[in-house]
């Protein structure tokens, strides 16, 4: 009984009291059933389910148990977690539902579901998400084509350093589109793109290198000015 009491930190002369009290009462039931269900008390411990429960209601680990479970191919748990952790405004959780409902992983495919989650996600700032509504709305994909939109979520996802969001804003100035047509603007782009480290820049770089469409100094003042923003970006 001292074990028990101490354990439990009650104070052992009340704890050994209500204990006695029931005994000469004669509730020896209740009283052998109390120690009974102190004892199971300490053995499962309850109180760390309860924690438990609490910790995985957060968003990120929610999101974690997900891409555990994704990992595992379990597409229809992990898309469960998915959805409460985006219901908490996880950026990151609700694009990777949103390319759930865009693949049909684990949920039905919904294309319009898909963009709801995708913008959610772009909205909070998350940058592949921003780019992705670009890429959208520049190539009509479950939205009208509106290059405005897609130049305004491109920039958004590029002033966070997102080498592909870099690369579709040099296409959308080489072709002026929405924007006027700058081909050193597209140059600097792409370069900032190749700086970035993205496979397609070199083949943008190239094809207006080789139309001479551009001077030296022009390119070599396009890439001063790419080099500079790279910096800021790894300096942040």
């Amino acid at each position: 009984m001292r074990v028990i009491a101490t354990l439990l930190n009650l104070d052992l002369d009340y704890f050994v009291s209500w204990i006695e009290k029931l005994r000469r009462r004669r509730n020896l039931i209740f009283a052998a059933a109390a120690v009974v269900m102190i004892i199971l008390v300490l053995i499962f411990k309850p109180w760390e389910y309860v924690d438990r429960a609490i910790e995985l209601n957060t968003a990120e680990n929610q999101l974690n148990l997900a891409i555990k479970n994704y990992r595992n191919k379990d597409y229809k748990h992990a898309a469960e977690w998915l959805e409460k952790s985006a219901a908490q405004g996880n950026a990151n959780a609700q694009f990777m539902l949103g390319s759930f409902y865009e693949e049909g992983l684990g949920v039905p495919q919904d294309h319009k579901r898909a963009f709801e989650l995708f913008r959610k996600a772009a909205e909070q700032g998350h940058a592949y998400s921003q780019f992705d509504l670009g890429r959208r709305y520049e190539k009509g994909l479950g939205v009208s084509q509106d290059y405005k939109q897609a130049v305004e979520w491109y920039s958004k996802s590029a002033a966070q350093g997102y080498p592909k969001a870099h690369l579709r804003l040099g296409v959308m100035y080489e072709h002026g589109r929405s924007v006027e047509q700058n081909l050193q603007t597209a140059y600097m782009y792409y370069y900032l793109a190749y700086l970035g480290g993205d496979e397609d820049a070199p083949e943008n770089l190239k094809t207006l290198e080789a139309e001479s469409r551009l001077t030296a100094s022009q390119i070599a003042k396009a890439k001063e000015q790419a080099q500079n923003k790279f910096k800021e970006f790894n300096n942040k």
